[in-house]
């Protein structure tokens, strides 16, 4: 009974097949075997809405061109169909969009390519225009600054450190140290010793005091000192 239907289809369809389109052509022997898209999905192993894309000759709907062909190629061996004549009508029906698209993508090609060179031209310019800047700034008398004066060099000296000074509380016990210093010597002297000591040092003040003395009276009475000079 199948091959009957597929027979019937065949003379139905290639009796009419200069008068149909593409999308009539595989539609009316699908219908002629009473067979549905879900069918000849399952069939083809053809997404049902690239099927039905097909039969309504909505191309916009199909992927490339080349994998369209092979869809109307495989439908039209699954329905019993004349392949080649399915891909004549698929040519003729698909031209005027087919050509449409292929203008567009022309015109997109071309879009991009003038948008490289506008691009390029814009950075050659931009760069030229720096390199010009570059030159003009390299060649362009420089200000001779006056020379600074120079600096004292300060990190090679040394640094005057203050000099201590001595206060009267430091002063002051230094000279109690050297009393004790001094009480302490005399007292590692024997007492014999000491008497001859001190009796040297009494003669000494002794003899200063009467120095002294005789100075006084002389600085004092310097008339006095010359009238007994010459009364002698």
């Amino acid at each position: 009974m199948e091959a009957v239907r597929v027979d019937k289809a065949r003379r139905k369809v290639g009796g009419t097949r200069d008068m149909t389109s593409l999308g009539e052509y595989l539609k009316e022997a699908r219908e002629a075997q009473q067979l549905s898209l879900t069918h000849m999905a399952s069939t083809t192993r053809i997404q049902e809405t690239y099927l039905k894309a097909l039969e309504e000759e909505r191309f916009d709907q199909l992927p490339e061109q080349v994998f369209a062909k092979g869809f109307v190629r495989t439908y039209a061996q699954a329905l019993g169909l004349d392949e080649e004549e399915a891909l004549r009508r698929f040519a003729e029906a698909s031209r005027a969009y087919y050509a449409k698209e292929e203008e567009e993508k022309r015109k997109s090609r071309e879009r991009e390519e003038q948008a490289q060179k506008s691009k390029f031209n814009r950075n050659l310019v931009i760069g030229l225009i720096g390199v010009a800047l570059l030159a003009v700034l390299f060649l362009m008398p420089r200000e001779q600054s006056p020379p600074s004066s120079p600096q004292p060099d300060t990190a090679g000296s040394p640094a005057l450190s203050p000099v201590p000074q001595m206060t009267d509380s430091s002063h002051t016990g230094k000279q109690g140290d050297q009393s004790r210093q001094k009480n302490r010597q005399e007292q590692a002297i024997p007492p014999s010793r000491q008497r001859s000591l001190a009796e040297a040092r009494r003669d000494q003040l002794s003899t200063r005091d009467r120095s002294e003395q005789q100075h006084t009276a002389s600085s004092t009475h310097p008339v006095t000192a010359l009238t007994a000079g010459e009364s002698q």
